[in-house]
């Protein structure tokens, strides 16, 4: 049996990232290629792929713009 792969180096696909933020995948891949989201592309370059730690960074990086422009 192996193991999961170290949380920092796991890449997500699209549909995942989608998922979490509760959008469409093509607003995660509009993320991706206007560069508001970091990603990865495949080797054949037709799908994006996201490092746990650049989607981190993205929730941050959101709730910090969500709260400033509250305020």
């Amino acid at each position: 049996m192996s193991a999961d792969p170290p949380r920092r180096k796991r890449l997500m696909r699209t549909r995942e990232v989608a998922d979490l933020f509760d959008v469409q995948p093509d607003t995660v891949i509009g993320w991706a290629q206007t560069g508001k989201l970091r990603s990865l592309r495949t080797p054949g370059g037709h799908e994006y792929r996201f490092r746990v730690s650049d989607v981190e960074a993205f929730v941050k990086e959101d709730a910090i713009a969500a709260e400033v422009a509250t305020q």
